[in-house]
């Protein structure tokens, strides 16, 4: 998060006309860490603040959650000294609908937390000299123009990216946010004798964005493996510009196999397989996949799961993964079916 003071919105860089009551209400952090915004003239009463960005092609990201509620609000993200992009999108508070204003996004949306929408929009530079980023806000409109009226804010974003990354909340300092996984290892909580499994991953699609940089290559959700790549299964995505791509790959020391889902997906998305000692088989929400028969080739090995990256940290997913399941069994298909149904 480049926003060096990220929740304070009358901290240090902050500027505007929309008057700010400091730890009004409750954030989605479940402390009284929410500010709030109001807009008593109907004259677009915002709030801003300007950072030096590189003169660059890459893309940038705005994000801040927005209390659900009556009315709209407006988002604008402006990339300004050379071409002065801006992209603006409106906020349906009430209903988290999210409406293009101006410019073109490369990605917008709003996603439910609970009592706050998590509101986004990005666009890329086009190294033009651009090396200001606005973020701007305005708590209150009616149809993209202006209104009056006040919301709770929580902690304004502003990244590298197509998509944002789990919120980076600053006090001073831009901060960044570390590729993140989790491991178990050694994963002792079903059998290896029989190299039978079952695996389970619910995620968010259209919030997948490589790491680093590695926007055309595949993106790792969850990876099954014995610790040396010998043996292994994952489930990936590739994350073009339509998302629609997920793929399993299957290696083992005597040969492997990958196969991909050619049917579009955007939104949420479960996947499920099952493994034995001659076959593979996949569902994705509801339809059947894939089967791979095969005599040899299995992972028959693996003790350790890693979700959200390869072990090696050689590829990691920027997105939202929302539950991961695991069985010692090879589930029957009907129940692998029933599994990625729900």
């Amino acid at each position: 998060n480049i926003i060096p003071v990220s929740n304070n919105f009358q901290g240090i860089g902050w500027s505007g006309t929309a008057t700010v009551t400091p730890n009004d209400g409750i954030g989605p952090d479940g402390l009284l860490s929410a500010d709030l915004l109001t807009d008593s003239s109907g004259s677009f009463e915002a709030r801003q603040i300007s950072i030096t960005i590189p003169n660059d092609s890459a893309n940038y990201c705005a994000s801040i959650f927005v209390e659900k509620g009556a009315g709209d609000c407006l988002l604008s993200m402006r990339l300004n000294g050379g071409t002065n992009l801006r992209t603006d999108v409106s906020l349906n508070r009430a209903t988290g609908v999210v409406t293009p204003a101006s410019g073109t996004a490369r990605a917008l949306g709003a996603k439910d937390c609970g009592n706050y929408w998590w509101l986004w929009i990005s666009a890329p530079n086009d190294s033009s000299g651009n090396t200001t980023g606005l973020f701007y806000f305005a708590p209150a409109t009616t149809g993209g123009g202006a209104g009056t009226g006040s919301a709770h804010v929580w902690n304004a974003q502003l990244e590298a990216g197509i998509f944002p990354t789990s919120p980076i909340v600053t006090t001073g300092t831009a901060a960044t946010r570390q590729g993140d996984r989790w491991t178990e290892t050694p994963f002792t909580y079903y059998s290896e004798v029989s190299g039978t499994k079952s695996v389970k991953c619910e995620v968010m699609p259209e919030c997948i964005e490589a790491w680093n940089g590695e926007s055309t290559d595949f993106l790792v959700m969850t990876h099954l493996s014995d610790n040396t790549f010998t043996e292994r299964v994952w489930f990936n995505s590739r994350p073009d510009v339509s998302l629609e791509q997920i793929r399993m790959k299957l290696d083992a020391a005597t040969g492997g196999h990958q196969y991909n889902s050619q049917s579009g997906w955007n939104g949420e998305t479960t996947v499920v397989c099952g493994w034995d000692n001659t076959d593979l088989t996949s569902y994705r929400d509801g339809v059947f996949e894939e089967t791979v028969v095969t005599a040899t080739g299995m992972p028959l090995g693996c003790n350790r799961m890693d979700i959200g990256a390869l072990h090696n940290n050689a590829r990691h997913m920027a997105g939202w993964i929302r539950r991961v399941k695991y069985w010692s069994t090879r589930l029957s298909d009907t129940q692998l079916q029933e599994e990625s149904s729900t």
